[in-house]
């Protein structure tokens, strides 16, 4: 959440307190202090002695998370960096103990909070001048793998997904944050692979997840770095496929009644990489939009008409010609130049 919405809570929380009016300038200058005052005591809550009551701090982060559960993202800073300051403190029983709701049964090599902390440790290491390139990358694939092994278990991650997000989160970050230079031999880079399981671990997610990722990609486009660029057009490519992966073998976009949710997350998510591309590298993203998701998303919609036309009635391929649609009418008013960053 933005600073100046922070400060847009504390006044209407405390200008309210009282059931009076703010009016005249004396007022609003003695609301200004009292403002001052209770956003600086935030670094100190919930430690005594506080300025404020508690009622008017429960107030505040009432007002404050409402606001950010009606949003369509989750600031980064309230999973991805919560999420690391834990991981970075942790315990070794701690993160293992994370490792096994995420994974089950952790092997020897560990699992993903583990590898996790290693990378970021790598990353330090990478930052302090080491020669440590290929130490990220193996890191970086293990953590991947285990990942992975848990999205394709018999269990799928179910109530763990919010952090599955969160770890994802941390690396992206992380390797935007250094922008990780990928070379161009790699079959398979790291903006590829943790695009692909950010893509597997939202699909058929909840609201909030969409949210979590939806803030993810806003860090990607405050990095404003290449990895973020290649990250974010992955996820875009990856959403595509999965969607034709959909038609041809499931066809069941989400379960009854989740439907339409799902499809709007997709939309925003999909619309968010597009964002994170053309605030990038405007020629790059156009040419990428027209020719690997515009083209890609052309040659869906004709098999999906052939699906319609055969299975009237049928509301799963209903929802997946209209998601695919959807996502085609974003690419396509990206090139016809009337697509705006802010929508």
């Amino acid at each position: 959440m933005m600073a100046d919405q922070l400060v847009r809570a504390a006044v209407m929380v405390l200008g309210e307190r009282d059931g009076v009016e703010v009016q005249t300038l004396e007022q609003r200058q003695a609301l200004g202090k009292e403002v001052s005052c209770f956003l600086l005591s935030l670094g100190s809550f919930p430690c005594g002695p506080l300025p404020f009551s508690l009622g008017v701090y429960r107030a505040f982060f009432v007002l404050v998370a409402q606001w950010r559960d009606a949003g369509p993202s989750i600031d980064a800073c309230h999973t991805v960096d919560a999420a690391r300051g834990w991981l970075e403190a942790a315990t070794e029983d701690e993160r293992y103990s994370l490792d096994r709701e995420l994974v089950g049964d952790v092997w020897f090599w560990g699992g993903p909070c583990d590898w996790t902390y290693k990378l970021l440790d790598t990353i330090a290491a990478l930052h302090a001048g080491e020669d440590v390139r290929g130490a990220v990358k193996n890191v970086a694939g293990r953590l991947v793998e285990s990942l992975e092994a848990a999205s394709a278990s018999a269990s799928p991650l179910g109530e763990a997904r919010p952090t599955a997000l969160a770890i994802l989160g941390i690396c992206v970050d992380a390797l935007a944050e250094i922008d990780w230079d990928e070379e161009a031999t790699d079959e398979a880079p790291l903006s590829l692979r943790f695009a692909q399981l950010l893509t597997d671990v939202l699909w058929h997610s909840l609201e909030g997840e969409f949210k979590i990722v939806a803030g993810i990609l806003e860090r990607l486009l405050a990095r404003g770095s290449t990895f973020s660029f290649n990250a974010a057009g992955e996820m875009a490519e990856t959403i595509v496929d999965k969607l034709g992966r959909e038609l041809r073998y499931s066809r069941e976009l989400a379960p009854d009644g989740e439907a339409e949710q799902f499809a709007t997350g997709i939309d925003t998510v999909f619309g968010s990489c597009l964002q994170v591309m053309l605030s990038i590298d405007m020629e790059d993203a156009m040419h990428a939009i027209r020719y690997d998701l515009l083209e890609s998303l052309l040659a869906l919609l004709k098999p999906m008409l052939e699906f319609t036309a055969d299975n009237d009635g049928d509301d799963q391929v209903v929802q997946l010609d209209s998601l695919a649609t959807r996502l085609f009418d974003r690419c396509s008013r990206v090139v016809d130049g009337v697509f705006l960053l802010n929508h």
